[in-house]
């Protein structure tokens, strides 16, 4: 994420937003004058002066706090729709990469990770702006008052400039570290929780509390280690500001007093040198948070060339067959496996069977292009029997663990799709749903709570693979958990249709195996 990706958003809020800092600064640096000239005016005993000076001075808080919080407001809205933008980016690059991401993953990214940058880059940008402005009004509001003040604030601006240089890779390291730990600590909460009901059935609980405690240490320890380093980089700001301000005063006061100056100056050099050091100060500390925040917000970037490139493997045609050439795949802990060689025909009903670790499931990710082959290939075909480049996402697909959304039954049968309500009812009839639920398709499925059964949420999925458009229909173990008699009615309404189905399952009988077409057992080496 960068500043050109937030000015792209809209450019011309953008634009807005930034000027509106501008002229809220502007209106500040103008207070102060108008307090130099008013007690030039009472010093000459001109009070009609004094007082329109202090009308001008209010008129100016006014509109500077207005220019103020509007420039605000616009800034806080591109700033989340830019959020929105690198969501959506990431979201849609998870969709096209086909990879999965565990929550706690996904919550740092776009959450923890989110926030960081928001509060280290766009808005220390937004806060640099209005200060860089102050910073320059007030330095030529100096060089028409007394040159000699001008040239003390520049020399002091670029020893206040130069100290970021000296806490930048400190903090850049801090952020990476606090978004690294925030990461683990998440996924150890997601892997723990998920089994918290076996934890408290077998008294572990101490046990649990035990190793969130050792996660969070690293957290907490990044967190007081980045609060050390702004601390430390606060203290030398604060004392480099203070100096400046004594430094600045001192010599106002010997101007005024010795050489006949700006004698309105003494009443408003508090206020000059708050906004020019202060400016100076918070300049240098949101250059540091700005630079700070590098690495996460190029691990926020989206590489679009690769994305391009993801959409283009869901650009094919929808299979409806393959041949199996050679093909093996290597894990990282050193196991293979290495399939037979076949051929599986168009409308075919095909009972995929082998010992447990066969690589069953493995085989199906494989031709849903999750995992890619170190040897050998799959070759798709279409309907016509000719060999086509396959578009995966048109690959129906029914895991071991089905999956299901929040909303009705109908919503997770057609997935959204609204063009496919008039064909429910025919599917609900083919997958035994039909009754099941005293609401219909209505009910409303709570995934917290689950009230349904896990035969229930294979017939939901089971529904939902037919009724979409794919000639490939790949089936995990879909109707492990329907009784057997239940079972045998679905499979035989699966193999009515023309789809191409691989069916893998442990437990079916005699009848049920003699419903496919053929097997295809792992096991068997050609």
């Amino acid at each position: 994420m960068t500043i050109r990706t937030l000015f792209k958003i809209n450019p011309l809020r953008f634009i807005i937003s930034l000027l509106l800092e501008g002229m809220s600064a502007l209106l500040v640096v103008l207070e102060t004058y108008f307090l130099t000239i008013q007690f030039d005016q009472i010093k000459t005993h001109n009070y009609y002066g004094f007082f329109l000076f202090a009308f001008l001075q209010i008129i100016s808080f006014i509109l500077s706090s207005g220019f103020k919080q509007l420039g605000d407001y616009l800034w806080s809205v591109q700033v989340q729709k830019s959020f929105h933008q690198v969501r959506k980016n990431f979201l849609d690059g998870l969709v096209k990469s086909r990879q999965t991401y565990s929550p706690a993953i996904v919550q740092n990214q776009l959450v923890k990770n989110l926030k960081i940058v928001k509060e280290g880059y766009t808005d220390s940008i937004k806060n640099a702006v209005y200060q860089g402005a102050l910073l320059v009004f007030i330095t030529t509001t100096l060089l028409q008052l007394q040159w000699e003040m001008f040239l003390v604030a520049l020399g002091w601006s670029c020893i206040q400039l130069y100290l970021p240089k000296l806490f930048e890779n400190k903090l850049n390291n801090a952020y990476g570290n606090l978004s690294e730990h925030n990461k683990n600590y998440l996924n150890v909460l997601n892997s723990w929780l998920v089994g918290l009901n076996e934890i408290r059935r077998y008294a572990a609980i101490s046990h649990l509390f035990k190793v969130l405690g050792n996660a969070s240490k690293n957290v907490e320890k990044s967190v007081i280690n980045k609060s050390k380093i702004e601390q430390q980089i606060e203290y030398f700001n604060s004392l480099i500001y203070n100096l400046g301000d004594s430094v600045l005063f001192i010599i106002t006061a010997i101007i005024v007093i010795f050489y006949e100056g700006n004698f309105g100056l003494i009443a408003s050099i508090t206020s000059f040198n708050f906004y020019l050091f202060g400016s100076l100060m918070n300049i240098s500390t949101c250059r540091i948070k700005i630079k700070g925040t590098k690495q996460i917000r190029t691990g926020l970037t989206v590489d679009q060339e690769k994305s391009r490139s993801l959409n283009r493997t869901n650009t094919g045609s929808s299979p409806s067959s393959f041949k199996i050439e050679d093909l093996k795949i290597k894990f990282p802990n050193g196991q293979s496996l290495t399939y037979p060689n076949f051929v599986v025909k168009p409308g075919e009903k095909i009972l995929l069977t082998g010992k447990s670790g066969r690589g069953k499931s493995t085989l199906f990710k494989l031709l849903l292009g999750d995992l890619s082959p170190n040897n050998g290939k799959i070759i798709y075909f279409n309907n016509e029997n000719k060999e086509i480049l396959p578009n995966y996402s048109k690959i129906g697909y029914l895991a071991q663990d089905p999956i299901l959304v929040p909303g009705t039954i109908l919503e997770n049968i057609t997935m959204f799709n609204y063009k496919l309500i008039p064909y429910v009812s025919h599917i609900e009839q083919k997958v035994q749903l039909a009754g099941e639920f005293s609401k219909g398709l209505e009910t409303n499925l709570d995934l917290v709570n689950e009230n349904y059964s896990g035969g229930q949420k294979q017939k939901i999925v089971l529904a939902r693979g037919l009724i979409h458009d794919s000639n490939l229909l790949l089936i995990d173990e879909g109707t492990s958990a329907i009784d057997q008699k239940t079972t045998l009615k679905i499979i035989k309404n699966l193999v009515r249709t023309r789809k191409t189905i691989i069916f893998i399952a442990h437990s079916l009988t005699p009848e049920m195996r003699q419903l496919f077409d053929r097997e295809i057992n792992l096991d068997n080496k050609q």
